[in-house]
């Protein structure tokens, strides 16, 4: 099994308040992301043989925000931005929404058949969402201005990174822990297991499987062959 990360170029710019809810705002983010790089990639040529590379079976794609009732927070625009959304964080519970999507050729027929025009071949799309509630300790201003300096929520949405240094800042968290790192590995490879129709009980995971649950984080597209 080959892998590459392929960042995604969507500009994410999705206005959030077109939504029914902050979960279908981060479904359709990671959708729009992983259709790019399926598209980009020739995956859909691929199933009429028109492709000339080799495109990959599946594309991947996660997208992570963070929310407080209604409001959602992304990535930091700038540090001031970060800074704001660090203190409206701190000493209170907020929501981690990662939604995901695995993206195949059409002719796999599962999940929702995406045809964009009638001269162009369909893909299939299956999109799913986890939820973590994280408790946040309240967190003085020195403490927001150091971790700043740091450079580490530049990119991450809610403007902290749990597995890194703001790993001190979390209380405690009712979920998955790597729903809020990025990806919900557990509701993740159920997803991919009814995907591929693999049986839980007749699947053996070799080391090739268990590097793919690992490097797929926020924000990025798996290629598989």
């Amino acid at each position: 099994m080959n892998i590459e990360v392929v960042p995604s170029t969507f500009k994410e710019d999705l206005d959030p308040t077109s939504f029914a809810s902050p979960i279908e705002y981060a479904k359709e983010t990671a959708r729009r992301k992983a259709v790019e790089v399926a598209r980009r990639l020739g995956m859909a040529e691929k199933q009429s043989g028109d492709s000339v590379n080799s495109p990959p079976d599946i594309v991947i794609g996660a997208d992570t925000i963070i929310t407080v009732g209604d409001k959602i927070y992304g990535k930091p625009k700038d540090e001031e931005d970060a800074k704001r959304t660090l203190k409206e964080l701190s000493g209170k519970p907020h929501i981690a929404i990662t939604g995901f999507v695995l993206v195949t050729p059409g002719t796999w027929k599962v999940g929702h058949l995406l045809k964009e025009s009638e001269d162009k071949p369909a893909l299939c799309v299956v999109l799913a969402y986890e939820t973590t509630e994280v408790f946040m300790c309240e967190l003085a201003p020195e403490i927001i201005n150091a971790y700043l300096k740091t450079g580490e929520p530049m990119g991450r949405a809610g403007s902290y990174s749990i597995q890194d240094l703001a790993a001190t800042f979390v209380e405690s968290i009712n979920g998955d822990y790597y729903n809020v790192v990025g990806l919900p590995l557990h509701k993740f490879c159920r997803q991919m297991l009814q995907t591929l129709s693999l049986s839980l009980i007749s699947i053996s995971l070799s080391l090739s499987y268990l590097s793919l649950f690992l490097i797929i984080y926020l924000s990025i597209s798996v290629k598989l062959f």
